[in-house]
């Protein structure tokens, strides 16, 4: 029968990819005498790497800690530009990210050598009829492993749980945002007129006022004087309107509003006020960051007021037309408003946004940097002492040496005819001689690498966190005016509309763990994408030994390949580079996609008579970016998609049973002939699998080029019609449909 070759493992590529440089030939020869060829360089690269890392925290920590004093549980840098400080944050979470994904990366590959059992263990599983994973990510190997592996497995786990977490919680921005005044006044404020603080028309216009006249005064006076000296900026109507229409004003202040041409003096002859007095009307606008109960900050400007505060825009008139006050302002009026504006005088200032790190988050992430570097080395030395079978070869090799006693006459069992949820396998009962299965063939779906219930459970909580953050984009982008100031969005700026829990006063560790939850979704979502993946690949790996034209097609790829012999070895345990790199790559982009959708910040907004770095009223909310939400929306969707594609499209060869990943399948398949297991059976029964007599000619088998497929057709008059298939150094044939082998 053909076989369909798989590009994933073909053997050309898998060879071209076996075969060393000759300029590392000499590096490999080094590695080699100090133990740390194949998967051990891979384990000793992440203690490396981990040291790294922990001098880069340690560096800047202490860097930050010279530099900055600690002020409500955090470090500051020093204020500057806005795009500046968010430029330095975005860029950290980027290098957080890549970071901890790298620990992430290595601390799984470990705990997969970790979980790895050796032939010993195996033996001990098989006796009580439970079988083990080879080649993959495993728990339920954690339970069968001695107990050092396992307890170095479940600290290198425990010390993952904060890296994306509060990693990506030790750097956030602070943003200042002013409150101002926006005051009425004639041509003669601006040559030195009288200014005196017109009447309150109600009660209700001082409703959220704390400031008293002489602060008003104050204000206006300071202003007067920089307008004499031509330090205000002139701005047009629909550049006044555009630059103060925003919840956070981080680079203006104070704005003098000038009526046009047509609004005569008589026209506010019932404003009780001194005749000569140059003030028509002032405006006090409060961040309602410090009090939800205040309608939006450019409220003096709408000529109707919004019906949810944040939801949705306020209506003026027209771009170049201003005629402030239909609506009052948030915190106070005196004066008569609808005045129609000519030009406008702002009030520069410098922004004074900045970057804080929380030292305490830092050191938990430095101990846990500390833990997983030991743990590293931990796992070096315990599989040193006693190698596990970490890829499917050195289960191969293992088995062609020393055939296991619990498997024999099952050369046709499969991964799944093993792993019963329920009920017991039957795979285990004592076979007779003469009994076998029927080979029926078919090609698998790459799907069936794994249970059905792995792929639901995934599918099932991956669908439902997108789905999640569809409702949250949908509601951003169907609710009011919020379409177009959603999609103008930048990733990681806080705006007072994007605020998650706008009424929960929180703490910044709370707001930072509330913040990062979801990182916890997506740490599982790369954890069981890497597990469903080389589920997949390492079956491809197994199918690949399979029977084409009858000659062997490639030696074993094992953990120490014997020297001058067929056998290969390669740094990654199941998991090829071409597929964990950019895998890796796209899940540490989800992950800075996910620490810029829910971020914490915090904004000092200084009211009208503080000037920076006088005392300021912090507001420490959550924020949410809906770009970033669409972007994680799109490649988590477009993930799936890759996934499922591949599970689907992609078939097994049809001449080799699926018997990869499981212990006792592989171990079935690796029988060496029947004859040798029915005359085991006869005299051997009772003893020991590690001192079972060895065939002479299996140290020579693990080392060639190797195929599976039947050596012993069956024959009604030799075996009794069942037939026997396994690994071979010599020419073997495939399996025939509808016949019986054992």
């Amino acid at each position: 029968m053909s076989t369909v070759e798989i590009p994933l493992m073909s053997r050309e590529e898998d060879a071209r990819e076996a075969k060393p440089a000759p300029e590392d030939s000499k590096l490999k020869a080094k590695l080699k005498l100090k133990g740390l060829q194949a998967w051990r360089f891979t384990v000793a690269s992440g203690a490396l790497a981990g040291i790294l890392i922990l001098l880069v925290n340690i560096i800047t920590l202490g860097v930050v800690y010279g530099q900055s004093e600690l002020v409500n549980n955090s470090l500051a840098l020093s204020p500057g530009s806005c795009a500046r400080a968010r430029g330095a944050s975005l860029g950290a979470h980027v290098i957080i990210n890549i970071l901890s994904t790298i620990l992430l990366a290595y601390s799984n590959f470990s705990m997969q050598c970790l979980s790895s059992p050796t032939r010993k263990e195996i033996d001990m599983a098989h006796s009580k009829r439970h079988w083990l994973h080879i080649g993959v990510p495993s728990i339920r190997n954690v339970f069968f492993v001695s107990r050092k592996k396992a307890a170095l497995w479940i600290i290198l786990g425990v010390s993952s749980f904060p890296l994306h977490m509060i990693w990506n919680s030790t750097v956030f921005e602070t943003k200042a945002s002013y409150d101002y005044i926006a005051a009425t006044v004639t041509e003669d404020f601006f040559n030195g007129g009288s200014i005196e603080i017109p009447l309150r028309q109600s009660a209700s216009d001082g409703k959220h006022d704390e400031y008293s006249e002489s602060d008003y005064m104050d204000v206006l006076s300071a202003l007067q004087k920089q307008a004499m000296n031509n330090k205000l900026e002139k701005l047009t109507v629909e550049d006044c309107i555009s630059k103060y229409k925003t919840n956070m004003l981080s680079d203006r202040r104070h704005v003098l509003l000038v009526p046009d041409s047509s609004s005569k003096r008589d026209h506010f002859h019932h404003i009780r006020s001194k005749p000569r007095n140059t003030v028509l009307t002032v405006y006090n606008n409060a961040n309602p960051l410090r009090n939800p109960a205040l309608g939006p900050l450019y409220q003096w400007m709408c000529d109707e007021g919004p019906s949810e505060y944040g939801d949705k825009d306020c209506r003026i008139s027209a771009r170049n037309k201003l005629t402030p006050g239909s609506q009052g302002s948030n915190a106070g009026m005196f004066g008569i408003a609808k005045v129609s504006i000519q030009t406008c005088y702002s009030q520069s200032e410098e922004e004074q946004c900045k970057i804080e790190i929380v030292p305490v988050f830092m050191f938990v992430i430095i101990a846990c940097n500390v833990i997983k570097i030991l743990a590293f080395i931990g796992a070096l030395y315990l599989t040193k002492q006693d190698t596990p079978l970490c890829t499917t070869g050195d289960a191969i090799q293992s088995f062609i040496k020393t055939p296991d006693r619990y498997t024999r006459g099952r050369c046709l069992a499969a991964k799944e005819d093993y792993e019963k949820l329920l009920t017991d396998s039957r795979e285990w009962d004592p076979r007779p001689p003469g009994v076998g299965d029927i080979w029926t063939g078919g090609r698998y779906l790459w799907r069936k690498s794994s249970h059905d219930w792995h792929w639901a459970i995934y599918i099932v909580i991956t669908s439902g966190l997108l789905a999640a953050f569809v409702a949250i984009a949908t509601t951003a982008l169907t609710d009011g005016g919020s379409i177009g100031t959603s999609v103008k969005q930048i990733i990681g700026d806080p705006r007072s509309q994007d605020i998650v829990w706008n009424n929960l006063s929180i703490s910044v560790l709370t707001g930072f763990l509330l913040a990062n939850l979801p990182q916890m979704l997506v740490s599982y979502i790369y954890l069981a994408l890497n597990n469903l993946l080389t589920c997949m690949l390492a079956m491809a790996e197994w199918c690949s030994y399979a029977t084409k034209s009858g000659s062997p097609v490639k030696g074993l790829r094992v953990s120490s390949p014997q020297p001058s012999t067929a056998q290969r070895s390669t740094y990654f345990l199941s998991l090829p580079y071409r597929w964990a790199v950019p895998t890796t790559a796209i899940v540490a982009l989800l992950h800075w996609l996910v620490s810029q959708m829910f971020f914490f910040a915090r904004v000092d907004v200084y009211g009208i008579t503080t000037e920076p770095p006088g005392e300021s009223f912090p507001v420490e909310r959550v924020y949410i970016s809906y770009i970033a939400v669409v972007v994680v929306i799109c490649l988590g969707y477009f993930m799936l998609f890759i996934l499922m594609s591949i599970s689907v499209w992609r078939r097994y060869p049809d001449n080799m049973p699926l018997s990869g990943c499981c212990s006792a399948s592989i171990a079935a398949s690796c029988h060496p002939s029947r004859v040798y297991d029915d005359h085991d059976d006869q005299e051997d029964d009772d003893d020991d699998a590690s001192n079972r007599e060895i065939d002479a000619n299996a140290d020579s088998i693990a080392s060639q080029k190797l195929c599976w497929g039947v050596v012993e057709p069956p024959n009604p008059a030799i075996n009794g019609n069942v037939g026997h298939a396994t690994f071979s150094a010599t020419e073997t044939i495939p399996l025939v449909r509808d016949k019986l082998y054992a």
